[in-house]
């Protein structure tokens, strides 16, 4: 359930396609039904009402309402058992900010474990306490008490969830400042960050300037200039990913080495703006998906084929600031067969989750440079 994100409600989806489905049915069957004694349509009235504020009490105040299942691990592959579970990404990230433009020196760090709930209901049911009694098995569970009274107490919840705050975009970096895998941020509106040490997986992401040449086009106004930027990626995971970003209209992104399909690259959207967030600039934001499977995974081994390409930016020179523009790296580590995939961060939150969590966790650096256009 809920495979369109946040910004969809796949409830309301299907209730409405078996609505339209099933409706010309009940009016061909609701024929035989047609009466016209008062007392008799005050009595079915009632009936429907009853009906509708009994299956409204049973939903909401009853496990059965609960949107996912928990079975016993005897039933594990039982064929006739189809499991609901919620779908969860943890993806344990260090970041290194370099704000200075045309400076490799690290201006700020940090660490921390981003939860994305990959459904609609979000990390309602995530917390401690969320669920405190089991699904029952069967209608005479609820008579006995025996299977509810043993469940209490053994589902897990993340107690960081409890008062935690969605983290808002960082829209002055490239792609919110966030390492994804695929470029679907905008699907969702609430990201959290759990703190964490640095983990410790390599390689690490290595990027290097090869060339800044300016170049001259007379189709751009008197007030703007071009350069051609060629950067190679030396080092890596096999998941290692280009986010850009410039201060557009005053630096845009004209051209670069990879088919499109368009005159222009086109931007990524971003995901809906808070209400605490100021209207400043977004700026336009991109993101290179790539992977090599053929590329080494030891420490401190560079590339055989370093991934080389080429950006043509255009910015107004007559600012009395040094125009630039961020390129960060973002690499994957989740290759469930090497230690780089996985942290003790990562194994903690894991085992806290409740057993109706099925989660997808990986490793991730986001390395952010700021390009200055300008020798």
């Amino acid at each position: 359930m809920g495979r369109a994100g946040h910004n969809f409600s796949s409830d309301v989806f299907i209730s409405a396609c078996i609505f339209a489905i099933l409706s010309p049915l009940f009016l061909f069957l609701a024929g035989p039904l047609l009466c016209t004694s008062l007392d008799t349509c005050r009595n079915l009235r009632l009936l429907l009402i009853n009906a509708c504020l009994s299956y409204a009490i049973l939903i909401n105040a009853s496990p059965y309402g609960f949107p996912y299942t928990v079975y016993p691990s005897s039933n594990a592959d039982d064929p006739s058992v189809s499991p609901r579970y919620q779908r969860v990404a943890l993806f344990h990230t260090n970041r290194a900010f370099r704000d200075i433009p045309g400076s490799n020196e690290i201006t700020s760090n940090d660490s921390y474990v981003l939860l994305l709930a990959l459904d609609n209901n979000g990390i309602r049911y995530l917390k401690p306490n969320s669920y405190p009694n089991s699904v029952p098995s069967s209608i005479l569970s609820l008579i006995s008490h025996t299977e509810t009274k043993q469940s209490i107490g053994l589902y897990g919840g993340l107690r960081e969830l409890s008062d935690a705050e969605p983290v808002i975009c960082d829209r002055l970096r490239p792609y919110c400042a966030i390492a994804p895998i695929y470029p679907y941020l905008h699907y969702f509106t609430d990201l959290y960050h759990i703190p964490a040490t640095q983990h410790t997986s390599t390689p690490l992401t290595g990027l290097r300037l090869v060339s800044r040449e300016l170049v001259h086009n007379s189709r751009l106004p008197p007030a703007y200039n071009s350069w051609n930027l060629t950067f190679s990626v030396i080092s890596g995971p096999p998941h290692t990913h280009v986010l850009l970003r410039t201060d557009a209209p005053k630096v845009r992104l004209s051209n670069w080495s990879f088919s499109s399909g368009t005159h222009v690259p086109i931007p990524m959207p971003l995901p809906p703006r808070s209400s605490e967030e100021g209207k400043h600039n977004t700026g336009a934001h991109y993101f290179l998906y790539h992977i090599d499977a053929a590329v080494g995974v030891a420490a401190g081994v560079s590339w055989k084929d370093p991934w080389i390409f080429w950006l043509i930016v255009d910015a107004v020179t007559s600012l009395e600031s040094v125009p630039y523009f961020d390129v960060a790296v973002a690499g994957i580590y989740m290759d469930d067969r090497l230690p780089s995939s996985s942290s003790p961060a990562l194994l903690d939150i894991k085992s806290r989750l409740p057993p109706w969590a099925v989660p997808f966790t990986a490793c991730a650096s986001y390395d952010h440079y700021r390009v200055s256009l300008l020798y």
